[in-house]
């Protein structure tokens, strides 16, 4: 029986040449089944803020507060933002499809799970450890093919990981099975050590916090600009789409490194200003 342990090169043995495996009717169909719902989800869903597991992991509560509460002040993403996204869904169910034509075991796959109420969907379970597939650029690749540390988990991705963890019951280790979109490396980040966080009370402090009447305490500081007193979002809340009104006065400029979102200006940049 394979293990996760070998599933990489036995995803990376389909594509050789003396490869005659033939993928199962089941298993296709699966995989244009959840296509097809991703593409419609993508296209023609309408979103409805809920809490969910995704938003609890999150290390911002704040960003969850604004996403429940004032979904409409949020900064309207650029289409091709939509696209990129799309894009990493379709991928990851090819991955999966993939991961089975392997002869890997998978269950569970995009079952709801709940933790006090709170739900969220997980990829599934690949020869019975808990997994969340992720698309990554380059660089994010890089942490995961590496092992994902909690000091570089920006996206609270350990979190999210644990709490699908903690709802399937398993007590063992889960996860990150990881794509890089430009090279088609893949990975698999084992984690072990995820029970050392209480996830009932991460989700009971968590829901509190979203019935306040106002928003908490930012979740992260601004960060010097260089010498020139300037100060700027840091890389967490300068992705969030909340940004410029959780920060009143946010001021964005093109530098070559691209743009930098300024909390606070005392030297103008000798570069454009987004206005």
């Amino acid at each position: 029986m394979p293990s996760i342990k070998t599933l990489r090169d036995d995803v990376y043995k389909l594509f050789d040449p003396k490869s005659k495996v033939v993928p199962k009717d089941e298993d296709l169909d699966t995989f244009l089944g959840n296509m097809r719902s991703k593409l419609i989800e993508k296209l023609g869903g309408e979103y409805k803020p809920s809490l969910r597991m995704s938003s609890i992991g999150q290390p911002c509560a704040r960003k969850g507060w604004y996403e429940l509460h004032e979904p409409d002040k949020a900064e309207a993403m650029q289409p091709w933002v939509y696209i990129k996204f799309l894009y990493g869904d379709l991928i990851e169910q090819l991955l999966m499809f993939l991961i089975k034509t392997a002869g890997h075991k998978v269950t569970h796959e995009q079952e709801t799970l709940e933790i006090d109420g709170v739900p969220g969907h997980t990829d599934g379970m690949v020869d019975d450890v808990p997994v969340d597939i992720k698309s990554a650029s380059s660089y994010g690749f890089k942490k995961f093919e590496s092992g994902l540390k909690k000091e570089d988990d920006g996206f609270g991705y350990l979190n999210h990981l644990g709490l699908y963890n903690k709802a399937l019951g398993n007590e063992g280790p889960a996860a990150f099975i990881a794509f890089e979109k430009q090279s088609g490396e893949s990975c698999v980040d084992m984690h072990d050590n995820l029970n050392d966080v209480d996830y009932n009370e991460l989700v009971r402090t968590r829901k509190k916090i979203m019935s306040l009447d106002v928003p908490p305490p930012r979740g992260f500081d601004d960060l010097p600009e260089g010498a020139s007193g300037n100060r700027k979002l840091g890389l967490n809340c300068g992705y969030c789409n909340h940004r410029r009104h959780c920060w009143p006065g946010l001021r964005t400029f093109l530098y070559s490194r691209g743009p930098v979102h300024l909390t606070n200006v005392a030297r103008l940049p000798d570069v454009t200003e987004v206005l």
